[in-house]
């Protein structure tokens, strides 16, 4: 049972109810401060994407909440607001950075306090131009009733300044500031109102250090406002995670903090993300805004693309995941083999990892014949390893799974005459290697016995389409491969790192036994088919191209 009924019928998820607090009686809802934000935000403030763009956007139930809660409970002796910070976490498309521009233009026009200085703080460029874009179009809107000639209040007239890059208000008393985490305007502020979009994207030195630059500056402040709104970030140490708990804490009364607001849609590790009911959940504009229809589509995907399952959970479900994960299903490779299938005279392309000198090293063969893709495999290691006996014991030198050079380093004598022996019955059209070992050898490959060496970089850019299309195709049973166990075994082995904008990168694993967890089998496959998605993408364009291909 609340400890304090406010009139108002707040409906905040997890449990959260703003009377629980041992002080929320010091607190009123003010009706008339309320309805006047909604009024503004309702009647200035306009979509400019989607079929919406040019109409007003209108709160949904869970924003309104959100607005009650900030700008209409009121102290009842001070007037200032309850709240000095929000924590609101909530998946992508639901509008965030929409309603954070909301805010900060009710706030530019209701607010009383003099010289207002709000900024907004994105972790790029890119996410602050989501923030500023609607606040400068719907302010500089001639249809909206601030502009209209008979409003004569002073706060409502704005001007766009280009460098730097800042909205003021004709009187040039108060001022918008769109800011990046990585920028350099964060020092000599003297914020009344911030919103931080997305700070699970802020890097974790410098996210903390414009976090207590942009909160320090507020210390003056009568009744000053910091508003936080991010998708989960991975399990690590960061502002955004050190945030989600202490919002839990609130929302559980574990921690008593009257002036912090958490918001919270998220799902927890042990709810089924594939369920319907739990999208709807986590997601308050499902079935508003975002269709049913997306996210169908989307769980699926993330069902049959292993590469994509953390991306999903994490940025459409809220759940908080790790950072790095096994991603390639070893019980499909493992039962994948090719068996007798005659391969000479067939295109192929190829990927050779060679990594250090005296380490393990692996060549690839991947053959595209009627969309499946065959693998044969070949590894060296030096015989003279410090871990040889760990290979032996496995079998995997005695079978021929990999080979030994002499000493206790890789025999590039030997591993390129092996490579061109076993291109020799193919037609290899492109073999990719990284720049950054070997480079003698594959010069030598190319100039010596015309094999179509290509420079591969590790960027994420680069391979993160193939590690996730080697994951889904694992999975729908794409791949067919010579029964090396030794790959095999380093398929079990490949760990993803997610990375910025939902590119996965190639890692090994972390762990006690990491010395021995080798992935790469699976970086020379990630440069093969690297080459095959390329020359896939080539063949297609030449054939669009071409006088004997007709769409009718």
């Amino acid at each position: 049972m609340s400890r304090h009924d406010y009139g108002y019928p707040f409906d905040f998820p997890r449990g959260y109810d703003p009377g629980d607090s041992a002080d929320a009686d010091q607190y009123y809802f003010c009706e008339k401060t309320f309805n006047n934000y909604v009024e503004i935000i309702q009647t200035c403030v306009y979509h400019i994407k989607g079929d919406l763009t040019g109409q007003n956007l209108i709160l949904e139930k869970w924003q309104l909440d959100i607005v009650a809660a900030l700008f209409g409970l009121l102290h009842k002796e001070t007037g200032c607001r309850r709240y000095t910070e929000a924590f609101v976490y909530v998946p992508r498309k639901n509008g965030k950075s929409m309603l954070c521009s909301a805010i900060v233009i009710a706030y530019l026009i209701l607010d009383s306090e003099k010289g207002k200085q709000v900024v907004s703080v994105a972790g790029s460029s890119d996410q602050a131009a989501l923030i500023y874009k609607p606040i400068r179009i719907s302010l500089m809107n001639q249809n909206s009733p601030i502009n209209s000639p008979k409003n004569t209040n002073p706060n409502c007239k704005f001007k766009v300044l280009a460098n730097p890059r800042k909205i003021i208000s004709a009187n040039e008393l108060n001022e918008y500031i769109p800011l990046t985490a990585d920028g350099e305007r964060n020092h000599g502020l003297n914020v009344s109102l911030s919103v931080m979009d997305e700070i699970h994207t802020w890097k974790q030195k410098q996210g903390a250090a414009l976090y207590e630059a942009v909160v320090t500056s507020m210390a003056m402040r009568k009744s000053p406002l910091n508003i936080i709104i991010t998708t989960a970030d991975f399990a690590r140490d960061s502002i955004c995670n050190d945030k989600f708990n202490h919002s839990k804490n609130v929302c559980s009364t574990i921690t008593d903090d009257v002036t912090f607001l958490p918001v919270l849609y998220y799902l927890e590790k042990n709810e089924d993300w594939t369920d319907e009911k739990n999208w709807i959940k986590c997601n308050p504009q499902c079935k508003k805004s975002i269709p049913l229809s997306f996210y169908q589509r989307e769980v699926k995907k993330a069902i049959l693309e292993p590469g994509y399952t953390n991306s999903f959970k994490r940025l459409y479900m809220n759940i908080q995941t790790q950072a790095e994960t096994k991603f390639l299903d070893f019980l499909k490779w493992n039962e994948s083999t090719m068996g007798e299938i005659d391969l000479n005279g067939r295109d192929c392309c190829g990927g050779l990892d060679m990594a250090f000198k005296s380490d393990l090293c692996a060549f690839v063969l991947e053959f595209r014949i009627e969309g499946i893709y065959y693998v044969k495999t070949m590894m060296w290691i030096p015989e003279e390893h410090p871990k040889i006996n760990f290979y032996k014991n496995k079998g995997w030198i005695d079978n021929g799974d990999i080979k030994t050079t002499p000493g206790n380093g890789i025999d590039f004598k030997q591993v390129k005459e092996d490579i061109v022996k076993m291109c020799e019955p193919y037609c290899p059209i492109e073999i990719g290697y990284d720049p950054r070992f070997a480079t003698e050898l594959c010069q030598s490959l190319y100039s010596d016995y015309d094999l179509p060496m290509v420079e591969v970089s590790q960027s994420p850019r680069v391979l993160s389409e193939a590690l996730k299309d080697i994951a889904s195709g694992i999975v729908g049973e794409k791949f067919k491969h010579d029964g090396n166990d030794c790959a095999s075994w380093q398929i079990g082995n490949a760990t993803a790192k997610e990375m910025e904008g939902g590119l996965i990168k190639l890692v090994k694993p972390q762990g006690k036994d990491a010395t021995l967890a080798k992935v790469d089998f699976v970086a020379a496959l990630s440069m093969s088919h690297n080459r095959i998605l390329f020359n896939e993408e080539e063949d297609m364009g030449s054939l669009l191209e071409s006088d004997n291909y007709s769409m009718f």
